[in-house]
């Protein structure tokens, strides 16, 4: 059983710079993995393969280990049996009880609407020219999964928009970095099934009371817009950006920043910088919570096909504490920000990659 005291916080030779964002613990319940449990788990996924996965947004999710989705559908079936659904076991700890998907339908009759999601066991498609070059053939094989939290639920149980709001609230997630984080809008969890991640990264849940992704993130664009539906928002923060005028596994990038003996895997990463179109509020948020200093993460919202929880607004956060030394860099190159000019948007890439259309 997971302990209600345990702690998940990453600390690196007592350097305590930059803590995570306050977390939301879960309710003692029998079947939860401990950490030390999680630990001794096999790490599928290198950081550099997570890399590929956020920057290419590929069809098929991300997973856990066999072992621990065994263990997962199990837990699963208990919850159902004590509360109906795991959206109302959800709702039991979280400090609102109304339902809003993570995605919603566009206004303008114009743009497609979210296409209904596919039925559990149905094979997606994948377009052999986006396939991420990390996730290979000879990948062990894994569960599909979405937000890692529940199995999907049924039309029944996945309202397209159940809210309840005041009319002064916001109807979409924005994030004021002035205000921080607002518990009453906005909660962080760890995610109780993490995916399959390697050591020193941790897997966060954040949940939003207002859905995050709406066709106005695009300009009401209908190409855009129907990617989003098809592939999700990703993004990567915390990344030391490389010198003026080279690029990754250039031999003049200074060793704070790439160690001279690192693998292929870290160098053709190295310095990569993206944010899909239409995720600068949850970029904003993630930069926010998670001090671009002492963190270097990658975000992703699963579209609806990939969700489990799908009447809960939520996005995922993989984050990896940056070393005392990492932190010492990254200390003379950002800086906080409180503010943004306005009419900064998403979209943003640096690196060796053509942005895929």
């Amino acid at each position: 059983m997971q302990k209600q005291n345990e702690t998940r916080e990453i600390i690196y030779l007592n350097d305590r710079r930059y803590p995570a964002p306050k977390i939301l613990l879960p309710k003692p319940r029998e079947g939860l993995p401990t950490q030390e449990e999680l630990d001794a788990e096999p790490k599928i996924w290198t950081w550099g393969e997570l890399k590929a996965f956020i920057y290419f947004r590929p069809l098929e999710p991300l997973g856990r280990s066999a072992a621990l989705q065994k263990r997962y559908k199990l837990w699963v079936e208990g919850v159902k049996q004590d509360f109906g659904t795991v959206e109302n076991y959800l709702m039991d700890q979280l400090p609102w009880n109304t339902l809003a998907p993570s995605l919603i339908p566009p206004k303008s009759p114009q743009i497609p609407l979210i296409d209904p999601p596919s039925s559990p066991g149905s094979p997606s498609p994948v377009d052999p020219k986006i396939v991420d070059f990390a996730l290979t053939d000879e990948s062990p094989p894994l569960s599909p999964l979405g937000s890692s939290e529940s199995e999907p639920s049924s039309p029944s149980t996945a309202p397209s928009s159940i809210m309840s709001m005041q009319e002064d609230e916001e109807l979409y997630l924005r994030w004021d970095p002035t205000k921080g984080l607002d518990e009453t809008k906005f909660v962080v969890k760890f995610n109780d099934w993490p995916y399959s991640l390697p050591h020193g990264v941790r897997h966060y849940v954040v949940w939003s009371k207002v859905p995050i992704a709406h066709p106005e993130l695009v300009n009401n664009d209908p190409e855009q817009w129907s990617v989003i539906q098809e592939r999700g928002l990703t993004g990567m923060t915390g990344v030391l950006p490389l010198p003026e005028g080279t690029k990754p596994g250039d031999p003049e990038i200074p060793s704070e920043i790439l160690e001279p003996r690192a693998g292929d895997d870290v160098k053709r990463w190295t310095g990569v910088q993206f944010e899909c179109p239409g995720g600068h509020e949850v970029g904003r948020m993630v930069r926010s919570l998670w001090d671009e200093r002492g963190w270097e993460c990658l975000w992703l919202l699963n579209p609806i096909r990939n969700q489990s929880v799908r009447g809960l607004s939520h996005f995922h956060v993989l984050a990896r504490r940056k070393m005392p030394e990492e932190i010492d860099v990254a200390e003379r190159i950002f800086v906080p920000q409180t503010s943004y000019p306005d009419g900064e948007e998403g979209g943003r890439e640096v690196g060796i990659f053509e942005e895929r259309g």
